[in-house]
């Protein structure tokens, strides 16, 4: 991944409230698997599947627009 997507993808995550946040640093930061996040936050492992499947795909979403937007903005200058 580039230096520009490397930093988008940091200040996205920044960006998220802080439970979300730590689901993905816990996920990718710490390597933790669905089942090892449930039992650091007292969760249901589905529940942490759903809402890591559910910010990823945010993340994605939000990641894209913005290689779309510095695409856009290269090819018009």
């Amino acid at each position: 991944m580039s230096a520009l997507g490397l930093s988008t993808l940091r200040d996205l995550i920044e960006s998220l409230p802080a439970g979300e946040r730590r689901l993905i640093l816990l996920r990718y930061a710490d390597q933790l698997s669905d089942p090892e996040i449930a039992h650091v936050l007292d969760m249901d492992t589905e529940q942490v599947t759903r809402r890591l499947d559910a910010l990823e795909g945010l993340l994605f979403e939000k990641v894209s627009e913005r290689f779309q937007s510095e695409l856009s903005f290269d090819q018009a200058a």
